[in-house]
């Protein structure tokens, strides 16, 4: 059986990478990682509240927000792998972004 592998270094290379813009200095999201096969799956911490936007690139992750003060939160990084843009999708949850994004095989 196939289980969902988690790559630490990879995880730890994409956390050095994070850039994390808002109007005061914060500690970040909370990010929660995971891959298998086909897919990688982030869940991300951001207090999104209204205008959610999902740009990723074919090698870049790209999420920004406004917060519940108002404030715009984003968070992008380069990815390790190249995913299928128009088959990645990323949708509020319980308070969090949760992320699906397709890789691309080539």
């Amino acid at each position: 059986t196939m289980g969902v592998r988690r790559d630490w270094h990879g995880v730890l290379l994409m956390a050095a990478a994070l850039s994390i813009a808002s109007a005061k200095p914060t500690a970040g999201p909370s990010m929660k990682w995971a891959q298998d096969q086909k897919k990688i799956y982030f869940t991300v911490g951001m207090d999104c509240k209204s205008n959610v936007e999902f740009g990723p690139t074919e090698d870049t992750f790209a999420l920004s927000c406004h917060d519940s003060k108002g404030k715009v939160q984003s968070l992008s990084f380069l990815l390790r792998e190249d995913i299928v843009v128009q088959e990645s999708t990323c949708k509020s949850t319980r308070g969090e972004e949760v992320c699906v994004l397709l890789k691309k095989y080539e």
